[in-house]
């Protein structure tokens, strides 16, 4: 089973701790020579090893916390490159994990009794951890082959850390802003990396976003230059790279405020949001926003169910047979439903396609709205597809879920009669979830390199659990 096993994952990731607080992590960490195809070993008891440290700090694609101990104990600057092995022992509830990092330090002496090996002195060695061997082999392969997989992130490269560090400094330097410390990597994960820079006039963030999804940072420039109070402040964007430099938000997620009221007001202003971009798809569009109407919802749904490999994806969400026969036997309902949704006919907008306190900051006296990856133009309804079946992301107040909905729908009453605002929306609880699931399926997965899919496998088999929690039952 796999890290991706353990733990919820998307607008639920990070959660480690909090469903399984008694979790431990095994970390390993392969470090490269910097001139030759060696790797950094250590002798112990009952083998070599790769360097290792144990955590209680973990949360899936955070990575800060990696280089930051390699540095400590071992002198090394290094980044993180991706994460090449995860295991879940259940039995033991460990986590072992391996990840691959740069080595930006040409001269260092190792510790004592620690060795650069190469592939054949490796085939020599008694390994601690035998299971390691072929996570080793595969990297000699990489290296002795020269190239790496065309799907793989531009941040999980070598030399791209050095580029982007780059660009940062330079535009940094073009408006009079001078870092205080080094450039820290915060997250390294299949469909984002994020850096964090303390500069002279407080922190900045950049992001880099994968060419398989949404531009993100091309989008966010467009939607704060048109409503700047309700998104993250620009300092620069490369839209070729699908780069972006933003000023911290600061305040607080609103995914930790109890306040239903703070809320409220933050699905009144996100529909209004959605209202703004009403007639203006083709900008979306041009943005590379992929446009996923009721229509193409309605073809894909019998491709995914299809799909039992996908259904039963993901070691903690995977579908049972039962599940999955009790999902197609709801395909026709669920078709039926995309063509009772365009019939209200709400027009299509902007959609933020990972809708969730988690991505929404709140200040004093704004909601900023964050990442958005995944955003698309669609039925606006499906953002609050995993709002009311999901408990663990509203807060436990009774009736919170009505008092959401109502807020949300209050903006849209100039657009049809509340009988019909209310019958979309009904429809977007399970049409939104299997939108959501399409998203993993069809747009992020696909994009990934094949090692790196466990980190999202999860999402699709997620989704389709909550549906079978939505449809009226036959």
């Amino acid at each position: 089973m796999s890290i991706g096993g353990v733990i919820r994952q998307s607008r639920v990731m990070g959660e480690v701790t909090f469903h399984n607080p008694d979790l431990r992590f095994d970390y390993y960490i392969i470090i490269p020579h910097p001139r030759q195809p060696a790797v950094l070993m250590l002798p112990g008891e009952h083998g070599w090893s790769l360097p290792h440290f144990v955590s209680e700090e973990h949360h899936f694609g955070v990575v800060g916390h990696i280089s930051k101990t390699v540095s400590r104990r071992l002198g090394l600057t290094v980044t993180v490159l991706r994460c090449v092995y995860d295991v879940y022992n259940q039995e033991a509830n460990t986590v072992n994990a391996v990840y691959l990092l740069e080595n930006h330090v040409e001269r260092w002496e190792p510790p004592d009794g620690a060795d650069w090996v190469s592939r054949d002195e490796l085939g020599r060695l008694s390994l601690q951890t035998p299971e390691h061997r072929a996570t080793l082999d595969d990297w000699f392969d990489e290296i002795e082959a020269g190239e790496l997989p065309p799907s793989r992130a531009p941040w999980a490269r070598p030399g791209w850390f050095d580029h982007a560090s780059a660009w940062i400094h330079t535009q940094l330097h073009d408006r009079g802003l001078q870092p205080t410390r080094p450039i820290e990597q915060m997250r390294n994960w299949g469909i984002s990396c994020i850096l964090k820079v303390n500069t002279t006039q407080g922190d900045v963030y950049f992001k880099a976003a994968p060419e398989f999804l949404t531009n993100e940072p091309a989008l966010v420039e467009i939607l704060a230059e048109n409503l700047p109070l309700y998104f993250p402040e620009v300092v620069a964007v490369d839209a070729a790279r699908r780069w972006m430099l933003t000023w911290d938000m600061g305040g607080k997620m609103l995914s930790a405020i109890p306040e239903l009221e703070r809320w409220e007001e933050a699905m009144r202003i996100y529909a209004r949001l959605q209202l703004a971009w009403i007639g203006r798809s083709q900008e979306l569009l041009a943005l590379s926003c992929p446009h996923r109407d009721l229509e193409t919802l309605q073809a894909q749904t019998d491709l995914l169910l299809a799909d039992t490999h996908a259904l039963r994806m993901g070691s903690n969400y995977g579908l049972s047979d039962l599940q999955i026969e009790e999902l197609r036997n709801h395909a026709p309902t669920l078709k039926a439903m995309c063509e009772e949704m365009a019939s209200i006919g709400l027009p299509y907008t902007l959609e933020h396609g990972d809708f969730w306190g988690g991505n929404i900051t709140v200040t004093d006296n704004r909601f900023i709205f964050f990442d958005w990856s995944f955003s698309c133009v669609a039925h606006p309804f499906f953002s609050l597809g995993a709002l009311p079946p999901d408990p663990d992301y509203v807060p436990r107040i009774p009736g919170a879920s009505l008092r959401l909905r109502n807020a949300y729908l209050k903006e849209w009453a100039g657009y049809r009669a509340e009988p019909d605002l209310l019958k979309a929306f009904e429809l977007s609880q399970p049409l939104g979830l299997l939108h959501s699931a399409l998203t993993h399926y069809k747009y992020v997965l696909p994009g990934l390199e094949p090692k790196a899919k466990a980190e999202m496998e999860n999402m699709v088999g997620f989704y389709l659990r909550l549906i079978l929690n939505t449809v009226p039952r036959a």
